[in-house]
């Protein structure tokens, strides 16, 4: 108890005192059983411990058919070259996770993982240890629920966590890494831990769950008949791998069919290039032409190159984001085996005749962001606490900038050698690049055909296509529902075939949609907007208002990367008699955004927004993302769906008002937040819902006609400190929703609700001075 109060204390400044803290009265509910952990401590109580990976003490694996496991085990270990994909096959295991302060008991899947023999080894005494691929199906670690163990030569041991680490605190997606004892069936061996790229990675840097997608491995390593190594380097292109968000919707399915095109088309890009380009990929293609992306991919490569991490820049090992607010991708590390950080040897360099988009100022900005760096809060921050120190850590990051300069000066060099207009030039191959791919496929597999996917139909939810023969040209019509998207791009084929005996299906580069956007910039670029068509924008800059006014049921308008320091924002719509009705809101509209109005990225200070909304269309009338600052005043008067809705953010609201939402009226998830007066009517579930690990401090809090007054769940801390509810069903929800998270603690100071009840989850408190 006295851990969370001080988790309280040091977030939102609590006056409190455990003496006159009592346990809120409340009617118990039972956690989640199918998502939650079984622990033998209340998870509320821990928050901040066990979202670290250095407060594991060690984590055992018990797999149930240890007989059939270690069958397996010999079978892929004696086999032929690498590890064959039919031996990565999963076993039922129970997992034990060890704290000092408490276990956690898991139901999981587990799995050999690697491509090559060198994450399977040979212990004293002829017993085997191994890297493994785990799915917890319940619980988490970390908060996140898909993870590998590795043995650490596969990774070059520390350097990887250290990496990983840098590459979180400089704003790139890496995953959390720790190193860890494991015991599987009894059997102890250092390991590191790492989280896999799925959606709690993104979401614990702030970005939204959207498509991710990965180098095609499925053609190498001997995975696909009877093909060597790299005999099909040439067609082994990319695919999803969270097809699940792909088929969860239309809109879902359309945007990473649109994101799978021009990754596609990047990819044949470079084959027509290999061999002699072993790294390089489009970054105008990646990037969607933003400048801001394109310096994001510079330096993330130059920092790998300069890491001794270019293994994680060869096309087949790459992890990619789409990031829908920019309608581009982002990197997402992976294996990239970090050789030594430190040290000025650069043992493989970029070929700089496949980087027409870098610049000399990309070299600068990376210097800068790592001087820019507080080392000591550095190591404070790291997951593992046993491997850096300020002396180690100054070596790294000296070394890191020494090996960047010398980079800039190859390029300098390289620069002068060559024309510069030639170099400005974009040298990646376009218009005959899909003709080599196909005469790749003729020759190396005949017998495979090349879907194109010409249109969709929102109405119908399908998308129509033609499947043509690459041996015979000859083609016909096919129409895929929505549900069957992402499963097609994750698995590239049409029908069930988990033994490669049917035809593979190459998705071509044809689906991009090309939405009539328009595109906005105010106050020297200071703001920056992208609309739908329809929307209109106005910007009166001497009194500093930003006035949008929808005309169609489906028009959005996103700020985005800009400064709005003292604006005021004016939101409406109009009414619409041609709106389809759906008794069902779209959770994304066709840009992958949920809010009419959103903002991303952005820093906000005396914000003022105001918006009056009609419009029918959006999961969220106001949406704030990945944004900071202040906001004076925000009202909204009549949502259909969510009134507010602010995702990873840290924000201060001085006054909030919203009425008539047809779902909750305000949402706030994984940031700190300090609301001090909120007035919150006819909200059709929640007045308030807080949640994914967030921090929330509110001052006055008014609540009329809901059906629960506040909600706070899946690791939150709330304070309420003054709160007033009317005809609430519901005055207090405390619980765990999501598997990743874990209890939540409300602590509420002055109440008056007219309801009694009151709920929590067996892994979650609500704490009051006056009960």
């Amino acid at each position: 108890m006295l851990k969370v109060l001080n988790l309280l204390q040091g977030k939102i400044n609590l006056p409190l005192s455990y003496k006159n803290l009592l346990l809120f009265l409340a009617i118990p509910q039972l956690a989640y059983s199918s998502i939650s952990a079984e622990c033998n401590f209340n998870t509320s109580e821990y928050l901040a411990e066990l979202s670290q990976l250095k407060e594991i003490q060690k984590i055992n694996i018990n797999i149930i058919d240890h007989k059939k496991w270690t069958k397996n085990l010999m079978k892929a270990t004696f086999g032929k070259g690498p590890i064959h994909q039919k031996y990565k096959k999963r076993f039922n295991a129970d997992i034990t996770t060890y704290y000092s302060f408490g276990q956690c008991k898991h139901k999981a899947k587990v799995r050999l993982h690697g491509d090559w023999k060198d994450h399977i080894d040979f212990l004293e005494g002829g017993k085997f240890t191994q890297s493994l691929d785990v799915s917890l199906q319940s619980g988490s670690i970390a908060n996140f629920v898909k993870f590998k163990l590795l043995l650490p030569k596969t990774r070059n041991g520390s350097a990887e966590i250290i990496l990983t680490h840098l590459l979180r605190y400089l704003d790139f997606l890496a995953p959390k890494n720790s190193f860890v004892d494991v015991y599987v069936n009894g059997q102890i061996s250092p390991m590191i831990i790492q989280e896999k790229a799925e959606k709690e990675l993104l979401e614990s840097m702030g970005a939204r769950e959207g498509p991710l997608f990965e180098g095609d491995e499925s053609y190498l390593f001997q995975n696909f008949q009877n093909f060597n190594h790299y005999d099909l380097i040439n067609i082994a292109l990319s695919k999803m791998t969270n097809s699940d968000w792909a088929n969860s919707s239309y809109e879902s399915a359309k945007i990473s069919l649109t994101a799978f095109s021009i990754l596609q088309k990047t990819y044949i890009n470079f084959a027509a290039q290999a061999p002699e380009n072993n790294f390089a990929l489009d970054w105008g293609l990646l990037s969607n032409g933003n400048n801001k992306l394109i310096s994001k991919w510079a330096k993330y490569e130059i920092l790998l190159f300069a890491a001794q991490a270019s293994h994680g820049l060869i096309p087949h090992n790459r992890k990619f984001y789409f990031n829908s607010f920019y309608s581009a991708f982002e990197p997402v590390y992976y294996d990239g085996s970090p050789r030594s950080l430190v040290g000025e040897w650069i043992r493989i360099r970029p070929d700089f005749k496949y980087y027409p988009f870098l610049r000399e100022d990309h070299f600068d900005e990376l210097i800068n962001d790592l001087s820019a760096i507080d080392q000591d809060h550095f190591i404070s921050l790291m997951q593992e606490d046993k491997i850096l120190d300020g002396k180690s850590t100054a070596k790294i990051f000296n070394d890191l900038s020494v090996k960047i300069l010398i980079l800039k000066k190859e390029f300098l060099e390289y620069s002068k050698r060559t024309n510069i207009e030639k170099i400005t030039q974009n040298i990646f191959p376009d218009s005959n690049s899909f003709t080599i791919f196909r005469k790749n496929l003729k020759e190396l597999l005949p017998e495979s055909f090349i879907l194109d996917i010409i249109n969709s139909d929102n109405s119908t939810g399908l998308f129509q296509a033609e499947l043509c023969s690459i041996k015979s040209d000859s083609c016909k019509k096919k129409t895929l529902h929505f549900s069957d998207l992402g499963t097609l791009l994750e698995k590239k084929f049409l029908d069930q075939d988990n033994h490669n005996l049917l035809p593979r299906v190459f998705i071509a580069p044809s689906f991009i949609e090309n939405d009539q956007d328009h595109n906005y910039y105010f106050f020297n670029k200071n703001i920056s907007i992208e609309s739908s068509a329809s929307t209109a924008i106005l910007f009166d800059s001497k009194n500093k208002v930003l006035d949008i006014s929808f005309s169609n049921y489906d028009d959005w308008a996103l700020i985005f990367d800009s400064n709005l320091m003292d604006i005021e924002l004016k939101v409406s719509s109009g009414s619409y008699d041609n709106m389809p009705f759906s008794s069902n809101n779209k959770r994304l509209n066709s840009r992958g955004l949920t809010g009419c109005l959103s903002i991303y990225n952005s820093s906000l200070d005396k914000t003022k927004i105001s918006v009056i909304d009609q419009n029918k269309s959006c999961e969220d009338t106001v949406n704030i993302v990945k944004s900071s600052g202040n906001i004076s005043e925000l009202r909204i008067l009549e949502s259909i769906s969510d009134g507010l809705d602010v995702d990873f953010s840290n924000l201060s609201i001085d006054f909030l008002e919203v009425q008539n939402a047809g779902n909750d009226c305000s949402d706030f998830s994984g940031g700190e937040y300090i609301i001090y007066t909120a007035i919150l009517l006819n909200c059709g579930d929640k007045g308030i819902s807080i949640g994914e690990q967030s921090v929330v401090s509110i001052e006055d809090l008014k609540i009329k006609n809901s059906y629960i007054g506040i909600a706070s769940k899946d690791s939150s801390v709330s304070s309420v400190q003054s709160h007033i509810f009317f005809n609430v069903d519901v005055c207090m929800d405390v619980y765990q929703k999501k598997q990743e998270f874990f209890g939540s603690l409300l602590y509420i100071n002055k109440s008056s609700c007219e309801s009694t009840k009151l709920r929590q989850d067996s892994n979650s408190l609500i704490l009051s001075h006056e009960f």
